[in-house]
């Protein structure tokens, strides 16, 4: 078989990790490797936004050594391959837009690719409306490196004519490039991720980790898959049980620093409590309408439609717990939510030792937008409203409302716990899914070892980044001299 991998960025483990462990895989099984990498022509990307030449001379000395620890032949290629019309259309590309919604809707063919650059956008500013003017040179950088990445990979398609593709999480700029390539010209395409702990990684067939509908399907595949009903409940039950404990396993547990059973000194348990969780936006804003809100556009102005409809019954009290990962950020709507005041609405905010699974005790209701405490909720038998969309909206284990009225209409009804089988299906899937590492050892959720080595630079190259980094501007100027030279490579001479 003929394999693509395309590895753009080495910095972070373990997904660089995963990039070696898919190639050393296919090298042990007889397959021609052909490896895409990124020499710092891309002119911005979600691990170097500025482009400084220290982070892109770090990212080139962990890929040497990783590259060193494989054994069997592998073709490099730079990530451009561009032909004399592919530079003409990415020098007159579209850079300037009127709104956040013009960026978002912007295609090229079926390529959303100001869909990709918002989302990742919003990633690294952790504002879902970042300001346009503020980053106008970092979108339009984005948008000839992405544009240049998507017909460099449909020009490597055609060259070599790969069997299978394999490519890091599909969602960031430029990595949807490849993605939306292989999928316009039928070629499967594997895109990899963290897996259900440290020492799996998972792969998504012609899709992303955020297709619901797929992975829907893959939740009941797993359910499925097991016959035995008291295993496969002990598992799913064991997600849920270790969520509450705070027990890390692929990704940071938010309520660590949270005091056990510490609750707000205002909360009577006599009265109606409808807990709200809400969540933070950065990895599922602009990535499709499958996440579309089926009630609002922002859930913000649902929380506070929430408090303004509640505003004076007296047998009700809601509490916002923000969500801890939204600590030490600040933008517009979330301003909005700190200035809300109600007599029966008590915000905790993100930094607060206020225990999460104790405001969940004592509960008589809570409302999600998608955050895993809806799907946590129903399982410890909590009657659970998802006002958003999630991997467990369709399981049967939420209420799951179609407008404002119809949220408001279950807040104030007596409602009893769902079944709580769909739940189980999904701690089940979330504690079982991935591909056990062969090669890589992690020692935690950002380091490891590849074949027994600790990849860092070699010590030449870490003297040189070390006194860049001390020289800062110096740093920047090489960096800004090496994106202006790269912009000749995506643009004709003449542009």
């Amino acid at each position: 078989m003929k394999i693509l991998v395309i590895a753009p960025y080495a910095v972070h483990t373990p997904h660089f990790e995963t990039d070696l462990e898919i190639t050393q895989n296919h090298l042990d099984q007889g397959d021609q490797l052909i490896l895409l990498r990124c020499n710092a022509e891309l002119l911005t990307c979600s691990v170097n936004r500025g482009h400084d030449i220290a982070t892109c001379l770090t990212c080139l000395a962990k890929r040497s050594a990783g590259m060193k620890l494989l054994s069997g032949r592998i073709i490099e290629k730079p990530m451009y391959f561009l032909r004399k019309e592919n530079r003409e259309e990415i020098a007159r590309v579209k850079k300037d837009f009127s709104s956040l919604e013009d960026l978002k809707y912007f295609k090229i063919e079926n390529y959303d690719i100001g869909s990709e650059i918002l989302s990742s956008l919003i990633s690294c500013t952790r504002n879902p409306e970042p300001d346009l003017g503020k980053y106008k040179d970092e979108i339009a950088r984005n948008l000839l490196s992405c544009l240049a990445v998507y017909r460099s990979i449909q020009n490597y398609l055609n060259y070599y004519n790969p069997d299978k593709v394999y490519v890091f999480n599909g969602r960031f700029a430029p990595l949807r490039a490849a993605l939306r390539a292989c999928q316009n010209q039928g070629i499967e395409i594997l895109v990899h991720e963290r897996g259900n702990n440290l020492n799996f990684y998972s792969l998504y067939k012609n899709t992303t980790p955020h297709d619901i509908s797929y992975i829907n399907k893959e939740i009941e595949k797993a359910w499925e898959s097991n016959r035995d009903h008291s295993d496969r409940n002990k598992i799913a039950s064991d997600f849920f049980i270790d969520k509450r404990k705070g027990i890390e396993k692929s990704w940071f547990s938010f309520t660590r620093e949270q005091i056990k059973d510490l609750l707000p000194p205002n909360l009577d348990g006599n009265k109606i409590n409808i807990m709200i969780y809400n969540s933070s936006e950065d990895e599922f804003a602009a990535i499709g309408d499958e996440w579309k809100n089926p009630i609002f556009v922002d859930q913000h102005d649902e929380i506070a439609n929430i408090v303004h409809s509640m505003m004076g019954n007296k047998n009700v009290h809601v509490y916002l717990r923000i969500h801890p990962n939204l600590k030490n950020v600040r933008y517009k709507q979330l301003d909005k939510i700190y200035s809300l005041h109600a007599p029966n609405f008590t915000i905790i905010p993100p930094e607060s030792p206020i225990s999460s699974y104790a405001l969940l005790e004592k509960a008589s209701k809570v409302v999600t937008f998608g955050s895993t405490v809806g799907v946590e909720a129903a399982y410890w038998g909590i009657p659970s409203i998802l006002a958003g969309q999630s991997y467990y909206r369709n399981l049967g284990c939420t209420y799951n409302p179609n407008s404002h009225e119809e949220l408001i209409e279950m807040l104030l009804t007596d409602l009893p716990p769902k079944d709580k089988e769909g739940a189980l299906k999904y701690g089940y899937f979330f504690n079982t899914f991935g591909i056990r590492f062969q090669h890589f050892e992690p020692d935690g959720l950002f380091s490891g070892s590849f074949k027994g080595t600790v990849l860092n630079e070699n010590p030449l190259s870490r003297l040189i980044i070390i006194m860049l980094r001390i020289a800062f501007p110096l740093n920047k100027f090489f960096g800004k001299i090496s994106m202006y030279f790269n912009i000749y490579k995506i643009k004709p001479f003449h542009s």
